[in-house]
């Protein structure tokens, strides 16, 4: 296994990890509602995933899919730091 796959599958596991610490204790964050909860660990199990695809193609950017994936994991784990955040605010 090159470096670069390494990487991936590390990567992949700590998405999993970060995953799994928001479903099970995730309740304990101010802001973060069970809806939040449930789409974070979504994401972040999606993320993995495209780690794990990465792997086998070498590239975040091919096949094209791949990269929208990422593009769009990125944009849901970002959108719901700024609701949990708002969230928090309102609290």
């Amino acid at each position: 296994m090159n470096p670069l796959s390494m990487f991936n599958a590390v990567e992949a596991g700590w998405w999993l990890l970060c995953a799994g610490l928001i479903a099970s204790r995730g309740q304990r964050i101010r802001g973060l509602t069970l809806r939040l909860r449930v789409l974070l660990c979504l994401f972040f199990i999606a993320f993995a995933v495209t780690d794990v695809v990465e792997i086998s193609t070498g590239a975040w950017w091919h096949p094209r899919w791949l990269m929208w994936a990422n593009i769009g994991c990125v944009i849901g784990i970002l959108t719901i730091s700024v609701h949990v955040l708002r969230n928090r605010r309102a609290l």
